[in-house]
């Protein structure tokens, strides 16, 4: 199945919705529709230095139905990786030093702790 541009509107919506709810303002985001993602409904890129990132929806969905909840689920996944990236790309990087580690993740359970 293929996503629709009001498929895409509903998820750019809950993606919005989402940002604020979880106070995400550390990253400039864009929310894309159009790329092929190979297995995934959709993707969060992180472009680290200059603190950007972009949330791409995929053109092609799979054979699941595309439903506002799906599509709802799917935003709210995306959107929670922006709250762990910075754990992600220090944790992928072969020249990561504890210190750094250990301040994103003290950054990311804060976060979490003024949430819930």
């Amino acid at each position: 199945m293929k996503t629709s541009k009001k498929d895409f509107y509903y998820f750019r919506e809950r993606c919005l919705h989402y940002i604020e709810k979880f106070k995400i303002t550390a990253w400039g985001i864009s929310i894309i529709h159009g790329d092929s993602l190979e297995g995934s409904k959709a993707c969060c890129r992180f472009h680290y230095k200059g603190a950007q990132a972009s949330i791409h929806l995929s053109d092609k969905w799979g054979k699941h139905p595309i439903t506002e909840a799906e599509l709802d689920h799917t935003a709210k996944h995306e959107v929670i990786h922006l709250l762990t990236g910075r754990l992600y790309i220090i944790g992928n990087s072969r020249y990561a030093i504890e210190d750094e580690i250990e301040q994103a993740n003290e950054e990311t359970v804060e976060h979490l702790c003024k949430l819930l």
